[in-house]
């Protein structure tokens, strides 16, 4: 997800092709592009500056950071209690009961944490519709198999939006008891899996859908002149070999 760019359409015709197209346009794009600044400037009376950012803005970074943060972590707590139900009986053997139990309260905290986290994250944000829709999955999943999760310590709150786990729950269970239950939550945290898996296919630029666009450029050209400054051209430098 995190290697696609929000202008993906400005390069895709270079990613698509391969060999001498594209070195070809691209040069010719690069030409046609730079006799276009340099004419503008020409035909200018004032002083013209131009001004380069060394990195986007910190509220497009934080948001990318946290949808990838946050739905990351869910996509690995359903998996560590998805592992966790699958070798249950071998951890008793190999290890102890006890241990057993100490391991999958670990991973059902873990994953109710994930789950606040992500539920709240989506819950917050008003910049991807996908995202928004991700987040309503979730929360539907956990409510389909509610009654599985709480028999494994793991209860809903506020329509769906917050998970709690309680540990002491599975301390009293004797090992079929929870075994039967960590299978319970595993089956949700598988459903949580999928769904999770499936939203990191789509390419990131499909939760950028900023309103303030200028938030993605990173250079920009400025005409001063006696009494005022004009924005003339900016846009996105993509760092990339072709």
């Amino acid at each position: 997800m995190l290697t696609n760019v929000f202008y993906y359409g400005h390069y895709k015709p270079y990613i698509i092709r391969s060999g001498s197209d594209i070195r070809g346009e691209a040069r010719a794009q690069t030409r046609a592009a730079k006799r276009s600044v340099q004419s503008v400037i020409r035909d200018l009376s004032g002083n013209v500056s131009v001004t380069k950012n060394n990195s986007i803005k910190s509220d497009v970074v934080d948001y990318a950071g946290g949808i990838y943060r946050h739905v990351t972590e869910i996509k690995d707590a359903s998996k560590f209690v998805m592992q966790n139900s699958e070798a249950y009986y071998s951890t008793i053997i190999e290890e102890s009961h006890e241990v057993a139990k100490n391991w999958a309260a670990e991973d059902l905290s873990s994953f109710a944490n994930a789950y606040n986290a992500v539920v709240g994250f989506t819950g917050r944000q008003e910049h991807s519709a996908e995202l928004a829709q991700y987040g309503d999955d979730i929360k539907a999943i956990a409510l389909e198999y509610r009654a599985e999760l709480e028999d494994a310590g793991l209860s809903l709150a506020d329509g769906g939006r917050t998970m709690n786990a309680a540990a002491w729950k599975l301390r009293d269970m004797d090992y079929l008891e929870l075994g039967s239950a960590l299978s319970g939550a595993a089956r949700a945290a598988e459903a949580v899996y999928e769904r999770t898996s499936y939203l990191l296919q789509r390419p990131l630029s499909e939760h950028m859908d900023f309103k303030q666009l200028s938030f993605y450029y990173n250079y920009g050209i400025t005409a001063s002149g006696k009494n005022s400054a004009t924005s003339l051209l900016s846009g996105i430098i993509l760092d990339r070999a072709i």
